[in-house]
C-alpha cells in the first residue's frame, strides 16, 4: 500500500472510532482490502493494538456460480487454520447463503471445523 501515516489513520482508526460509536464496542481486528500490507501497514496496526485478520481464501462467491461450484469450491480449499472471505454487499448474494449448509458440512467432514478469526 502506499498511504502515509496520516492516511492510515484516517481509514483505520478513524473508522474504528465511529464504528465504537455506532455500536459501542470498538473493532479488534482489522483485515487489510484486498489483503494489501507492508511493513508500515503492519506496524500501524500493531501500534494500535489492533489483531490483523490472516491471509484468506478468496471464495469469488460474486462471481457467477452456482451454490453448487461454490460449495465445491470452498470445500476442495478447506483445510486446517484456512480462513475463507464470503462478500455480502452485492447484488445477488443468494448463492452464498444456499451454499452454506453444502460447505458446513463438507468441511466437518473432513474432519475440520470452526473458530473465531480474533479475539479482544
Amino acid at each position: 500500500t502506499r498511504l502515509n501515516e496520516s492516511q492510515l489513520h484516517y481509514e483505520i482508526v478513524v473508522a474504528r472510532d465511529i464504528i465504537q460509536k455506532l455500536i459501542g464496542i470498538a473493532p479488534v481486528c482489522f483485515r487489510p482490502p484486498y489483503e494489501l500490507k507492508n511493513k508500515q501497514v503492519q506496524h500501524f496496526i500493531d501500534s494500535h493494538n489492533l489483531i490483523l485478520v490472516p491471509d484468506a481464501f478468496d471464495t469469488k462467491d460474486y462471481s457467477r456460480i452456482n451454490a453448487e461450484k461454490l460449495a465445491k469450491r470452498v470445500r476442495e480449499n478447506a483445510q486446517s487454520e484456512r480462513v475463507f472471505l464470503f462478500h455480502d454487499g452485492y447484488a445477488h448474494r443468494e448463492k452464498t447463503v444456499d451454499a452454506l449448509p453444502k460447505i458446513i458440512a463438507g468441511i466437518r467432514q473432513k474432519g475440520l471445523g470452526f473458530s473465531t478469526i480474533c479475539m479482544p
